[in-house]
C-alpha cells in the first residue's frame, strides 16, 4: 500500500517538474511561481532520481502515468514539430504503445482517463486566470458545460473500473498540491 502511494506521488513530482522546466519561461513572463525558481538547473538530474525511486516503488502506474501525462501534455503543441521531427501528439502515441507493452492497455487507458480529469480540475480553477493568456486550456476549448459533461462520464467510468486506483491517484494529487502550495509559500515567504 505504502508504496504504491509512494509511487504515484514521486510520479507525480516528476511530471510536475518536467511542467515547470518546459514552462518556465511563460511562467517568468506571467509571475508565476515555478519550481525551477527552487531547483534551478538542479530541476533536470533530480527528477531523473525521483524517477528512478518511482519505478522501483510502482513501475506499472509510474510508466503508465508518466505516458499519459506526455502524450496529454505533447497533444498541445499539436502543430509544433520537435526534435525528432515528430509532432507532440506522435511522439506521445509511441510512447503509450510502449507503455501498453510494458504494462497493460487497461493500466494506460484509465492513466490516461484520471490526467486527463487531472487536467479538466487545473484548467477550472485556472480558467478566469487563462482565459485571455493561454489557449490550449481545455474549458477554453470545450466550453463550461461540454467539459463539465465530459468530466462528468470521465468519472463515472473510472469510478466503475478502477476505484482504487482513483484513490490513490487523488491522494496523492492532494499530497503533492499540498506540498507544492507549502513549498511555495516557505519559498515567498522567504523573499519577504
Amino acid at each position: 500500500m505504502f508504496e504504491r502511494l509512494a509511487g504515484v506521488i514521486l510520479i507525480g513530482f516528476v511530471i510536475k517538474m518536467m511542467d515547470d522546466f518546459l514552462d518556465r519561461e511563460i511562467d517568468i513572463l506571467q509571475e508565476d511561481w515555478n519550481l525551477t525558481s527552487v531547483l534551478k538547473k538542479g530541476i533536470l538530474p533530480y527528477s531523473l532520481v525521483i524517477m528512478i525511486f518511482a519505478l522501483h516503488l510502482n513501475f506499472a502506474e509510474s510508466v503508465s502515468y508518466f505516458s499519459a501525462s506526455y502524450l496529454l501534455g505533447m497533444s498541445s503543441t499539436a502543430a509544433d514539430k520537435l526534435p525528432s521531427r515528430l509532432r507532440g501528439w506522435q511522439e506521445g502515441l509511441i510512447l503509450i504503445v510502449i507503455a501498453i507493452y510494458l504494462t497493460s492497455l487497461r493500466e494506460v487507458i484509465t492513466s490516461i482517463i484520471l490526467v486527463l480529469i487531472l487536467q479538466f480540475v487545473d484548467d477550472y480553477l485556472d480558467y478566469k486566470k487563462e482565459i485571455y493568456i493561454k489557449k490550449d486550456n481545455l474549458i477554453n476549448k470545450l466550453g463550461h458545460l461540454n467539459g463539465l459533461i465530459i468530466f462528468i462520464i470521465l468519472f463515472i467510468l473510472v469510478f466503475n473500473f478502477c476505484l482504487l486506483k482513483m484513490i490513490y491517484f487523488s491522494l496523492a494529487s492532494c499530497i503533492i498540491y499540498l506540498s507544492l502550495w507549502l513549498l511555495k509559500k516557505y519559498q515567498i515567504g522567504r523573499l519577504i
